[in-house]
């Protein structure tokens, strides 16, 4: 079954600041049961626009945090379309693991991307199981993340209604240099430059569900970011 985004994915605390990731702010995924409808297949999916260039990046990194080892999937769609499990296995249980995919056979654009990250089949799990995912990234390096990963500015900015559907809401407190959306692949789909401190209203309508970030620059060259989910 597919089920709401907002009844499946939110952003909360950071339940486990520690190891490679004191980020103060992660993903959190309720992966479904059996008993709630529940399929192998069950995880994310996202449109990017622009699409994922392959030929240029070939791994896709994720950090995640499971009660539980079992298989990771990502898949990209496009032609061809491909479906991997991780390079590394997942070692961590309730602890954060920097995980990677490669893609290193691809090249062309990308304009659809998934992550499973439990793909048993059949799924055998009947009560739902609570994830977490943070910092997907794609890049041209193979090995997995060991230093700790911390955005000091995590919990910096303030905006709202976080989840949104329309419109979000920044409440600036000097001038900034730019205001940029990205997402999950670290792509723009929204730049502003010259935004003036105040309240600053951003019509989101055009995004497609999923997971996003905002990064504040000023004119000293301080970046200040925080996830935003898209209903």
């Amino acid at each position: 079954a597919i089920h709401p985004v907002d009844e499946t994915f939110m952003i909360i605390d950071n339940p486990d600041a520690s190891g490679i990731n004191t980020t103060s702010k992660v993903l959190k995924f309720i992966r479904r049961g059996t008993d709630n409808g529940g399929m192998a297949w069950g995880g994310f999916w996202a449109s990017c626009d622009p699409a994922v260039n392959a030929t240029d990046n070939k791994y896709i990194h994720v950090m995640v945090w499971k009660p539980m080892i079992s298989p990771l999937k990502f898949k990209m769609e496009g032609d061809p379309t491909l479906e991997i499990e991780s390079m590394n296995a997942q070692t961590e249980t309730e602890g954060w693991q920097d995980i990677v995919f490669d893609f290193s056979s691809l090249t062309g654009d990308y304009g659809v991307v998934a992550f499973m990250p439990d793909f048993v089949d059949p799924l055998a799990t009947a009560a739902d199981v609570d994830m977490y995912i943070d910092n997907i990234q794609i890049t041209n390096s193979p090995n997995p993340i060991s230093g700790i990963w911390n955005n000091k500015y995590d919990n910096a900015i303030s905006l709202y209604p976080n989840p949104c559907n329309t419109s979000v809401t920044i409440d600036l407190t000097k001038d900034m240099n730019s205001v940029v959306i990205s997402n999950l692949m670290g792509q723009k789909v929204l730049s502003m430059e010259n935004v003036q401190k105040g309240t600053v209203n951003i019509n989101v309508s055009f995004l497609n569900q999923g997971l996003y970030f905002i990064t504040l620059t000023d004119y000293n060259n301080k970046m200040s970011s925080a996830k935003l989910l898209k209903n």
